[in-house]
């Protein structure tokens, strides 16, 4: 299960969801991540800290970068 299905099924619905942000953000918005399959990366942070699930399980092309990124600022 990816993580943006596992955030709506533990919360119950998009609304559910969309009420994690000040102001909430649409429940249609979160309707278009879960058809996509990933979560924007400007909104992956927030989400995961609010529900414990990994940047890496919401958006694994945003978390490969965050990684490389990483890396490059290690060996510098």
């Amino acid at each position: 299960m990816i993580g943006i299905e596992r955030v709506y099924r533990d919360l119950g619905s998009f609304r559910a969801v969309a009420e994690l942000w000040e102001p909430p953000l649409a429940a249609e918005t979160i309707r278009v991540w879960l058809k996509a399959g990933k979560v924007p990366e400007d909104r992956c942070e927030h989400l995961s800290a609010a529900t414990g699930v990994s940047i890496a399980d919401l958006n694994p092309e945003y978390w490969e970068t965050i990684q490389r990124l990483a890396a490059v600022q290690h060996n510098g």
